[in-house]
C-alpha cells in the first residue's frame, strides 16, 4: 500500500468516526472495508509518522497507570469470604467453571470479573465496554486475558485470607469484584478442570482480544480492567450490592416453598424443623443464597435459615381458598400479618400458626376431611377480625359465626377460634394445641388407611369434629395435671395466683428451712 493510499485510509477512517459519533446513518455499510485498510496503515510508518487516529468519546484508551500507593481508606473487599458458603461456592466453580457465566456483561458485578492496578501489556487489551453500577452510575472497563495466577484474591479456594491482597502495593492486579469466580477459576487449572472454560473464552469473538494471545497465556482468565482512578473508597460496597431491589420476606417463602416438597423434611420432636431438614433446604438453594444461612463460628444452619424454612412450611400450610380468596392471597395475608404487624393480638394467632405450621402443613390431602387447613385458617382469619368489631371477642364471635356446611366438620371452626380465645397471651400455648389436633387426626388417618390391608377390612375413621374434641379434652387434661410444673421454653410458672403466693410467703420459706435443717414441718393447708 502506497503512503498516500495509507494517508487517505486514515482520512476516512477519520471521517467516519465522526460521522457516527454525530449521526448513524448509512455509510456504517463502509466500515468493514474501511477497517480492513486501516489495519494496514496502522501497522505502517508514514514519513516517520504513525498515522493519527481521532476516536470517539467512547473509545477514547483507558488511564491504565498506577499510582504509587493504592491510597488507605479504600476497602476493596468487604465480604467474609471465610464462610461457608463462600467456600462451597469457589469450590463448586472450580468443579466446573462456566464461561458463560464469567464473561460479557453490562453489569459491574456479574459477568467476567472486574480488577485493578498491575501492568497488563497492550497486547492483551481488548474491547473497551462500559457497566452499570447498582446506584445507577457508569463505569468504563476494558477487555483483557491475564494468567488467573497473577491476580490477587482475598483468600484462596479454603477460605485462608491472602495478606498481599491487602497491601497498599499497587504492582500486582486485584480482584474488585468476582473475587470468588476468580479465586474458584484458578482452583479449576490447578484441578484440571477449566478445559471446557478455556476453548469457550479461545472461541469467544466479542472481547476484542487477540485469539492468539489468548492461547499463549498460562491460565488464561478473562477480565474487565477498570481505571485505578475510578477505585473508591466505597468500591467494595459497591461491588457486592444487588443492582434489583430484594424480594419480600412473603415473596421469598412462596419461592421456596416452590423450590421443594417441605412436606418430607423431618421435624423434630417440638414439630420444628430438624437441624437435618434445614441443611437439606439450604442445599436446594442458589450457592448465592446460601452463605447468609450458615452460622460459619458452629457450621451449621443459623437462625435466618430456621426462619426462612418456617416461612416456606407457613404458606404451605395455609396455602388455601376461603371464602372467595385465593390461595396465594390467603397465606400471604397471613404471612405479612406475622412479619410486619406490630398489634399484639395479631401476633398471637399469627405467631400460633407460625409455630404449628411444620405440622399443620402435613395434613395437606388427607382423606375423610382430615385436612382441615381451610377450616384452621378461617378459625384464625374471624379470630383476627373479631378484636375490631365492637362489642365482642374472639370467644362471642365462635358462637355467633356461621359453621361450615356438612356433618364431618360442624362446630369445627368454633372449636379452633375457642383455641384462640383461651390462649389469647401464648402464642406457643396456642399452637401446642393446634399441633395436638393435627397429630390426632393424621394418626386418625392412618389408621384408616393401613386398615385397609386387614383381615378385618377397613374401618370407618372418626369424623373431624369428634378427633378435634377428643384432642382438645386430651390436652385440658394435661393442662390441668401440669399446674405445679414451669413451662420449659419460657421458663414461666403455670401455677394458679393462690398457689404462686403461698412459695412466694414467708411460711413456705419457713417450711422448707425447717425441711432442710431436719426438724419437724408444719402441716400447712395449700
Amino acid at each position: 500500500m502506497k503512503a498516500q493510499d495509507r494517508l487517505q485510509a486514515t482520512k476516512e477512517f477519520n471521517g467516519l468516526v465522526k460521522d457516527l459519533s454525530e449521526s448513524k446513518n448509512e455509510r456504517i455499510k463502509e466500515v468493514p472495508k474501511i477497517l480492513a485498510k486501516m489495519a494496514v496503515a496502522s501497522a505502517e510508518m508514514v514519513d516517520g509518522e504513525k498515522p493519527e487516529i481521532h476516536f470517539p468519546n467512547n473509545v477514547e484508551p483507558l488511564d491504565l497507570r498506577n499510582p504509587e500507593k493504592i491510597p488507605p481508606g479504600i476497602v476493596i473487599q468487604n465480604r467474609d469470604r471465610s464462610g461457608v458458603g463462600s467456600i462451597a461456592q469457589m469450590h463448586k466453580i472450580a468443579a466446573s467453571p462456566d464461561y458463560l457465566r464469567m464473561s460479557g456483561s453490562n453489569s459491574f458485578g456479574d459477568g467476567a470479573p472486574v480488577i485493578a492496578f498491575g501492568n497488563i501489556p497492550k497486547n492483551q487489551l481488548g474491547k473497551i465496554t462500559e457497566a452499570y453500577m447498582p446506584d445507577g452510575s457508569r463505569i468504563k472497563l476494558q477487555n483483557a486475558v491475564v494468567n488467573v495466577n497473577d491476580i490477587l484474591t482475598s483468600t484462596d479456594v479454603d477460605g485462608r485470607e491472602i495478606k498481599e491482597f491487602f497491601s497498599d502495593d499497587p504492582s500486582s492486579p486485584r480482584a474488585i469484584a468476582g473475587n470468588g469466580r476468580l479465586t474458584g477459576l484458578r482452583e479449576a487449572y490447578r484441578q484440571g478442570t477449566a478445559t471446557a472454560y478455556r476453548q469457550a473464552f479461545l472461541n469467544d469473538p466479542t472481547t476484542g482480544i487477540d485469539a492468539k494471545t489468548i492461547e499463549k497465556t498460562d491460565n488464561p482468565v478473562l477480565v474487565r480492567v477498570m481505571q485505578p482512578k475510578d477505585v473508591t473508597a466505597d468500591i467494595g460496597d459497591k461491588s457486592n450490592t444487588r443492582s434489583n431491589i430484594s424480594m419480600s420476606k412473603v415473596e421469598t417463602a412462596r419461592n421456596d416453598n416452590n423450590r421443594l416438597d417441605v412436606n418430607t423434611l423431618k421435624l423434630d420432636a417440638s414439630g420444628a424443623p430438624s437441624v437435618d431438614a434445614m441443611n437439606e433446604f439450604i442445599g436446594k438453594l442458589p450457592l448465592t443464597e446460601q452463605a447468609e444461612l450458615i452460622d460459619n463460628a458452629r457450621k451449621q444452619p443459623n437462625l435466618q435459615c430456621e426462619q426462612r424454612l418456617m416461612n416456606a412450611m407457613f404458606v404451605n400450610a395455609y396455602d388455601v381458598p376461603v371464602d372467595g380468596k385465593k390461595n396465594a392471597e390467603v397465606a400471604d395475608h397471613l404471612l405479612s400479618t406475622k412479619v410486619e404487624s406490630i398489634d399484639p393480638d395479631d401476633r398471637v394467632i399469627t405467631g400460633a400458626l407460625y409455630l404449628a405450621a411444620p405440622t399443620i402443613g402435613q395434613l395437606k390431602g388427607l382423606p375423610n376431611g382430615y385436612d382441615i387447613r381451610s377450616v384452621i385458617v378461617k378459625a384464625a382469619y374471624a379470630a383476627l377480625n373479631a378484636k375490631r368489631l365492637k362489642n365482642t371477642n374472639i370467644k362471642t364471635q365462635a358462637l355467633n359465626m356461621n359453621m361450615f356446611e356438612g356433618e364431618a366438620v360442624t362446630g369445627a371452626t368454633a372449636m379452633i377460634m375457642n383455641v384462640f380465645a383461651e390462649n389469647n397471651r401464648s402464642p406457643k400455648k396456642c399452637a401446642d394445641v393446634l399441633i395436638r389436633i393435627a397429630n390426632a387426626l393424621i394418626s386418625q388417618a392412618k389408621e384408616v388407611e393401613e386398615s385397609a390391608d386387614s383381615f378385618f377390612g377397613a374401618v370407618d375413621g372418626l369424623p373431624p369434629d369428634v378427633v378435634i374434641k377428643q384432642a382438645l379434652k386430651k390436652a385440658n387434661s394435661e393442662a390441668d395435671t401440669s399446674a405445679f410444673q414451669l413451662d420449659s421454653v419460657r421458663g414461666e410458672s403455670l401455677l394458679t395466683p393462690a398457689q404462686q403466693a403461698f412459695w412466694d410467703s414467708a411460711e413456705a420459706y419457713l417450711l422448707l428451712s425447717a425441711i432442710a435443717n431436719g426438724t419437724k414441718a408444719i402441716k400447712l393447708r395449700l
